[in-house]
């Protein structure tokens, strides 16, 4: 897939999105909570039916606009994961740790996403090195620590 300029990006994310003529170069701030949530569900759906590409476009266009949600480098992280993209997912999760570190998530679907964080570095690490590393080792004890326990 031919690499887009970000402002081809938002022209074509405009074509989507009702936003007054002068607020279509502006930041994330220029989109309601509900167009973003749009916008995160179209993601979701793209990468369900495993159209990664245009996955990857969308989680683009939002970060060109400014958006740097935790959630949004989650997205991306998958997304460069599941396309074998494995330093760039890599880089995604070390930003989301310092964002939103593993140990401060409180609520079963942060739980959740802790897991599927921690299980990714380590694949990411693995798939870089050959071996696990340091990181790559701590980050698969974390994953394992964090297992939920068969009832």
């Amino acid at each position: 897939m031919e690499k887009q300029s970000p402002n081809d990006i938002q022209t074509a994310l405009s074509n989507h999105i009702s936003l007054p003529p002068n607020q279509q170069s502006c930041a994330s701030s220029a989109l309601s909570k509900r167009e973003r949530d749009y916008l995160l569900l179209s993601i979701l759906v793209r990468v369900q039916h495993l159209q990664l590409d245009q996955a990857l476009t969308l989680i683009e266009t939002l970060a060109a606009m400014g958006d740097d949600a935790p959630d949004l480098y989650f997205t991306r992280a998958i997304v460069n994961y599941q396309l074998g993209r494995f330093g760039l997912a890599l880089d995604d999760l070390q930003t989301l740790d310092q964002l939103k570190p593993p140990d401060m998530m409180s609520s079963a679907e942060d739980e959740e996403r802790s897991r599927t964080r921690s299980f990714m570095k380590a694949r990411c690490h693995f798939a870089l090195h050959g071996e696990l590393d340091e990181e790559g080792q701590a980050s698969l004890d974390f994953y394992l620590r964090r297992q939920k326990t068969a009832v």
